[in-house]
């Protein structure tokens, strides 16, 4: 029986190819000619600057110390896409955009 026990003739093992172990070193015209191709399509470079990238204003969250609440609304979607553009178009959140409204209001 072989060594895999599938039947009574012996099996050579496989010759496996042998594995390398040090990666090569690329070339210093490929690598320019990478970034430069990179650069190119647009990609920016990642090395850590001088200063932080500047962020996009958050949107202001709920006021600390109020309690929270929740609602769920049913309504058409004509209406629902109105109110969520409304809010994206003013970069608001909902619960503004309904306490805006409710100061209107009166």
């Amino acid at each position: 029986m072989s060594k895999y026990g599938f039947g009574d003739e012996e099996v050579e093992p496989i010759a496996l190819p042998k594995v390398r172990r040090q990666s090569p070193k690329p070339q210093p015209e490929a690598v320019r000619a990478s970034v430069e191709e990179g650069r190119a399509l647009g990609f920016v470079p990642r090395e850590v600057t001088a200063e932080p990238p500047s962020r996009p204003a958050r949107k202001p969250g709920r006021r600390k110390g109020e309690p929270k609440s929740q609602i769920l609304i049913s309504g058409p979607a004509r209406v629902i896409d109105a109110f969520r553009d409304h809010c994206e178009a003013g970069e608001i959140t909902y619960w503004e955009a309904i306490e805006r409204w409710l100061a209107d209001r009166g």
